[in-house]
């Protein structure tokens, strides 16, 4: 079996279930090591790395970690049909399913079918969640491979219940104290998200083209190639209270009616890119791309609303050309890259008001890794939620400034080490945060760096990995209005084990979680950001997991107990303020 992803269309390849590896368990799907979430799955995701929050959507949502982004699709080839099929059950109803089909109508062309499913009560009162995430996908390639079209359609329906966090965040100093009884602050609230995408991909490849289709790397000498990629994406999102009656919303909410927001967003992309090569020794690849984004905010108006004026619904549109380049050169050993990218965003057709973002970089590929050098001048407007909300509770039409971040990053991966370090520094401009009342505001200038260390060690049977990500900014009242821990670290240990005349794999493994005291954010369920802490400041947090895994042929067999030292060094621990991370409870699961 091979596969690629839509960001890659050459083929990596591998064998099917080789090792014991974890199966997608819908923790969340994402590379990221470093999050604060509501402790509930499906909830608004955060990084506690400043430098990940750059990237967020046009729309302005915490990123939603739970439904599994375009580029972490694989395409498949497969020599005869395969399914995957995963269980997990967990305690509170939780149900986590991922099943996966893959087989080639012939040799030439391939559909493959995902579907993921997750439910849960939760913990607490209000915090039932229902995630569904579905993709088709389909790979053709010519016989020549001078032609390759790759085609998917992906539809995630996220639905979760808001509780508004618990009303007494001291309950757990209560001996009788009970999660599932403990009051919460919103009673009738919740959110629903929906997502479509479908997308196409054509490659037209030039000049002599041959391959090897095994499991061997292929063989390839193309002189250039003409890629084309469309996207076109609908999102929705919608929060509802139908009783917002609680003290929870005395500081930032002023109408105790029912109340609705939504947005709708739709994107539409085109890319063209040009590649050249010089037989194996050289490349060439110059890209553009046109991305038009439009959202659509609808709010309600009541008639005790403290507002005047206030509109029904607002609209954006945004057109953002996007110009690329890249050269590699192999010397020797090693091949060489030099790159550089444009971006320059126009809002509403108005020419003056114009962003433009550089940056660029090097890249050194030697036989145990790479290492990379990159500089940037970073600018972006207020997202749509920055810049505006009409809702009864809200009303803002801010002319803030744009955000420019300007600095430098090096990373250096050693595949022979299982070994990537991380670093960077940076200086921002006019960035944006939501303050103390849950409203949109700018700093005017400070500095952020970063080192994020990711390390796998393997010593006969026994297996560590370690996760360390550290950070700070040049004034210390910034570091608490973006809610940055100094330090984050994750550090596993697992032991591997040959069972029953060795028919049975087993590992047994423990996971640890530090977070060193910061000032934890408020979450604002209305508009789905995190807000500056009025409140108090966050302890320590430490998290310890555990887990069996066994492996008899092809079937794999998951036992885990989360959160194993509650009660132990504290009975509970906060993230988010007012929202507990779950208790410590029990899954299994079968692959």
């Amino acid at each position: 079996m091979d596969f690629s992803s839509i960001n890659d269309l050459e083929p990596n390849y591998q064998n099917i279930d080789t090792t014991l590896a974890d199966p997608i368990v819908f923790e969340k799907y994402s590379g990221e090591e470093h999050l604060i979430d509501l402790g509930v799955l499906g909830s608004f995701a955060q990084s506690l790395n400043l430098d990940k929050r750059w990237d967020s959507d046009h729309i302005g949502l915490a990123t939603n970690f739970w439904i599994k982004p375009t580029d972490e699709l694989r395409i498949y080839n497969v020599t005869r049909p395969v399914t995957s099929f995963t269980y997990w059950l967990g305690q509170q109803a939780e149900q986590k399913i991922y099943l996966t089909h893959t087989q080639n109508v012939n040799r030439n062309w391939n559909f493959t079918f995902d579907f993921n499913r997750v439910t849960s009560e939760g913990f607490y009162q209000r915090q039932k969640t229902s995630i569904y995430d579905t993709w088709i996908t389909s790979k053709y390639k010519s016989n020549s491979n001078n032609y390759i079209l790759y085609s998917y359609l992906k539809y995630g329906d996220l639905n979760n219940e808001e509780n508004g966090g618990v009303n007494d965040i001291t309950f757990w100093e209560t001996s009788n104290a009970s999660s599932t009884s403990e009051p919460v602050n919103l009673t009738q609230a919740r959110n629903e998200n929906n997502n479509l995408e479908v997308g196409i991909v054509q490659r037209f490849q030039f000049g002599k083209s041959s391959i090897v289709d095994t499991i061997k790397q292929p063989i390839e000498n193309v002189r250039s190639s003409l890629e084309h990629a469309v996207m076109a994406k609908k999102i929705k999102w919608r929060y509802q209270d139908e009783a917002p009656d609680s003290s929870n919303y005395d500081h930032f909410f002023f109408s105790p009616n029912e109340t609705h927001f939504k947005i709708e967003n739709k994107e539409i992309e085109n890319k063209l890119t040009f590649s050249l090569y010089d037989s194996t020794r050289s490349k060439l690849q110059i890209s553009a791309a046109h991305h038009y984004w439009e959202a659509f905010q609808v709010g309600n108006s009541v008639i005790d609303s403290p507002f005047t004026d206030v509109p029904d619904s607002y609209e954006f549109k945004e057109h953002h050309l996007l110009l690329g380049a890249k050269a590699e050169r192999q010397l020797g050993n090693s091949r060489f890259s030099v790159w550089a990218d444009t971006e320059i965003d126009i809002i509403e057709f108005d020419f003056k008001n114009v962003e433009t973002s550089l940056e660029g970089g090097v890249m050194m590929q030697l036989d145990s890794g790479q290492l990379s050098l990159e500089i940037h001048s970073l600018e972006r407007g207020p997202n749509f939620i920055e810049s505006n909300h009409h809702s009864n509770h809200f009303m803002w039409e801010n002319d803030f400034q744009n955000i420019i971040k300007t600095g430098g990053r090096f990373q250096w991966m050693d595949d022979r080490l299982n070994l990537s370090l991380e670093g960077g520094v940076d200086r921002y401009s006019n960035f944006l945060y939501f303050n103390e009342v849950a409203q949109p505001n700018q700093f005017s200038e400070f500095q952020h760096y970063f080192i994020d260390l990711n390390k796998t060690t393997h010593l006969k049977r026994w297996l560590f990995k370690t996760s360390v990500l550290y950070q700070g900014v040049n004034e210390d009242s910034y570091s608490n209005q973006l809610n940055l821990p100094d330090w984050s670290i994750k550090q596993g240990i697992a032991i591997e084990s040959r069972l029953f005349k060795k028919a049975v794999h087993a590992v047994f493994g423990i996971d640890g979680q530090y977070v060193s005291d910061f000032s934890i954010p408020e979450f604002n369920p209305l508009t789905g950001k995190y807000f500056v802490n009025r409140q108090v400041d966050q302890d320590p947090y430490v998290r310890i997991d555990a887990y069996v895994k066994f492996k008899i042929k092809r079937t794999r067999v998951f036992l885990r107990m989360d959160h194993l030292n509650q009660d132990v060094i504290s009975p509970g621990n906060f993230l988010v303020y007012g929202y507990p991370q779950p208790d410590r409870n029990f899954k299994l699961g079968v692959s």
